[in-house]
This record gives structure tokens, C-alpha cells and sequence, in this order.
């Protein structure tokens, strides 16, 4: 124990013993030197030793007295070590988790406040598209001809089933029926009864149904037309009033001409201040333009006094029509009144007048014939067919 103790404490005795001796040397040799220091220049004084030349002194070796203790030290310099640096680092760790804290607390502080979210306006309901109905098709001509007027008239004189009427009126374009109504015909409990069925039949197809009637003596008795003018209102049966009154068909009209004819516009005025919501329509003779009537002709005068016309233009031929269609229709338009034309299928003396002879296809190429530039007409309201009976006849 002892040697161990000399060995470790030799070197600093030597060293001590060493530095007494540059001492005392030092202290005899001063007043030699003295004189030699004030002549040395100041720059050896300031000098620095490089970096190169300066030798780092060498760590004194401690020569233990066995490996183990050594090993020992060692493994207490290491752990030591550890220590230390884990401390470091522990330390570290905490003071990054604390700047770390600290930026997590200066994140909530500067959070930015959410706002509850904008509510959603909800669409409108869509609206469907409107459904645009279809175009009804036309019924094709039971006769292969292609048929241009799709707006007919029909006189019904005689019939015997509203259904076959109907069916027929459907197969040839018939809207309105000219229904034969005489005078006291509510009365007629058989009659009344079958004009009430054929009306509701018409008019759930669409067709309307007029009241027809007319005899050459209201001219003189206007009363009687008046009478059954109010039956017609009041029956309820029909839309519309067709007035077939010819004046030169009574007796004794040629020697009193005048008269008459004065008669006759007085007749349909009157009746047509009293038709209500009707409409009155008069079958007028497409030669009453060669009549004077005052300053004027019969059927402008005649036109005036209803609502709507049917120029009576028998003829079997295009230009026939046309020619008598001429000047009525001129007037129908001066005075803003509907006009139709007409066509007969019965049998009469006269074989030009009438179709009763022909084909009902050979009927329907001339009406379409005179019809087309008519189409564009708006007063134009088509063909009249005198009668049901006569056209139902026709050879196809």
C-alpha cells in the first residue's frame, strides 16, 4: 500500500523540487539579467507561438497497481459518463416538451373560432314540363279520298238511330248538325225524347247541334217564328238556331215584292234580338245580290240581320260553286260575318244542282278543290251537305 502511495505522489515531488531550484537560480542571476532585459525589443515579448509549433502536454500516465482496479475506473467513467449525458438528454426532452407545450398552447390560443356552417336554402320543387296533349288524328275518309275541309254541316230531316247519325257524322267530318225541329216538336214526347239522346251523343263527340226550321209564311206571321224560336231556347236540346225562310217560295211574292222582302228583314232582326246566347244562321240563296233592297241588295241586307250565313251554292261543278259563292261572300266579309258553303245530294229536276248522280268521292274532290284557297280564310267555316239521307246514298 505504501509503495502505491510513493508512486503516485513521486511525480509531484519532483515537479516541486524542480520549480524550487529554477527559483533560487532565478533569484542570484536577476541583477546580470536585468540590464540584458532593456535592451531585448518588445516584439520577442509579444510574440505568439503558431498553432503548428505549440505541442499539447502529454497526459502523465498513473501506473496502478493492477489491470482490475483500472478496469474498475474505467467502468466508473463510463457509467458516469452515461449518466451525465442521460440527464442531458432527459433534460432536453423535457425542455422540448415544454416548447412543445408551449407552442401547443399558443396554437389553442390563436385558434381561430369555427362558425356553425351556412344552412343549406333547399332547392325548389321541380316542376314537370307540361304535358302537351296529343294531336286528335283525323279519321281517314271512308271513301280512299283525301279530304282537305275537316269542318262540316249536315241537314238531318229524317232520321231513324242517333247512333248510325252519330257514326256517320264521325266517318265524314261533321261538327254541327242542322237537327229539323218543327213547331210544338217538346210536345212530342217520342220526338223529344230521341232529340235529347241524339244530343248527348253529339255533344260528348264534340259535334253541335242546331235547331232547324223555317216556313215561308212567318214572313207574314212572325209571331209563329217567334214562338218557336222561344220552344228552341227553352228545350235545352240545342246550341245554335238555322233559319231556312225563303220569301220567294210564298205565294204571291213576285206581285209583292217590296213588301215582302221588307217583311222578310224585319222577321230575321227580330228574331235575332230574341235568340239569347244562340247563334242565328240563315240559309241564304246565292242569287238574292240581283235583289234591291233600298240602297242596297237583299242578301247584304239579309247577311246584316244574323250572325252567320250558308250560301245555298248547289252546284255539281268547282267553277260553278265559285261563281255563285262570289258576291255573298264579298259581303259576309265586308260585314265580318262566318260563311259556309253548300252541296245537295237529294234528287231534283235540275241534274247540275245536285251530286245525287255521283260518287260521294267525285262530291268530295270539288269541295276540296274549291276549299283550298278558302283555307286561309279565317270566316271560311267549310261545307254544308243537304241531307243526311241523300249523302248516306251516295255510291262510293
Amino acid at each position: 500500500m505504501n509503495t502505491v502511495i510513493v508512486r503516485r505522489l513521486f511525480p509531484a515531488i519532483l515537479t516541486m523540487a524542480l520549480i524550487a531550484g529554477v527559483l533560487l537560480a532565478t533569484t542570484i542571476t536577476e541583477p546580470a539579467n536585468a540590464t540584458q532585459a532593456q535592451t531585448t525589443p518588445a516584439s520577442v515579448h509579444n510574440r505568439q507561438v503558431h498553432p503548428s509549433t505549440h505541442t499539447k502536454p502529454k497526459k502523465p500516465r498513473h501506473k496502478t497497481g493492477s489491470a482490475t482496479t483500472h478496469k474498475v475506473s474505467k467502468k466508473k467513467q463510463k457509467k458516469a459518463h452515461h449518466t451525465t449525458s442521460t440527464k442531458k438528454k432527459h433534460k432536453k426532452t423535457k425542455h422540448k416538451h415544454k416548447k412543445t407545450k408551449k407552442k401547443r398552447k399558443t396554437k389553442k390560443h390563436h385558434k381561430k373560432p369555427v362558425h356553425p356552417p351556412t344552412p343549406v336554402t333547399p332547392a325548389p320543387p321541380l316542376t314537370p314540363d307540361p304535358v302537351t296533349p296529343p294531336t286528335p288524328v283525323t279519321p281517314p275518309s271512308p271513301t280512299g279520298v283525301h279530304d282537305l275541309i275537316v269542318d262540316r254541316a249536315m241537314w238531318l230531316w229524317n232520321w231513324d238511330n242517333n247512333q248510325d247519325v252519330l257514326n256517320f257524322s264521325l266517318a265524314h267530318h261533321v261538327k254541327e248538325i242542322f237537327t229539323y225541329a218543327y213547331p210544338g216538336f217538346s210536345t212530342d214526347t217520342t220526338l223529344s225524347t230521341k232529340l235529347a239522346d241524339l244530343t248527348s251523343r253529339a255533344t260528348a263527340a264534340g259535334i253541335r247541334m242546331w235547331a232547324m226550321g223555317g216556313d215561308p209564311s212567318w214572313v207574314t206571321n212572325p209571331q209563329a217564328a217567334l214562338n218557336w224560336e222561344h220552344e228552341v231556347i227553352t228545350s235545352g236540346y240545342f246550341n245554335g238556331i238555322h233559319l231556312e225562310i225563303e220569301p220567294h217560295s210564298e205565294d204571291g211574292y213576285w206581285d209583292n215584292q217590296d213588301t215582302r222582302n221588307y217583311d222578310y228583314i224585319h222577321l230575321l232582326t227580330a228574331m235575332h234580338a230574341a235568340k239569347g246566347t244562340h247563334t242565328l244562321e240563315l240559309s241564304l240563296p246565292w242569287w238574292y245580290h240581283t235583289i234591291a233592297y233600298g240602297a242596297t241588295t237583299l242578301d247584304v241586307a239579309a247577311i246584316s240581320a244574323v250572325d252567320q250565313i250558308t250560301i245555298v251554292t248547289f252546284n255539281d261543278t268547282a267553277d260553278g260553286i265559285i261563281t255563285d259563292t262570289e258576291h255573298a261572300a264579298a259581303a259576309a266579309h265586308t260585314l265580318n260575318k262566318p260563311y259556309r258553303l253548300a252541296s245537295e245530294t237529294n234528287p231534283v229536276d235540275l241534274d247540275w244542282v245536285t251530286f245525287n248522280d255521283q260518287p260521294s268521292t267525285d262530291m268530295l274532290t270539288i269541295q276540296n278543290q274549291v276549299s283550298i284557297p278558302l283555307l286561309s280564310d279565317p270566316l271560311y267555316r267549310g261545307f254544308a251537305i243537304e241531307d243526311y239521307t241523300g249523302w248516306a246514298g251516295l255510291p262510293t
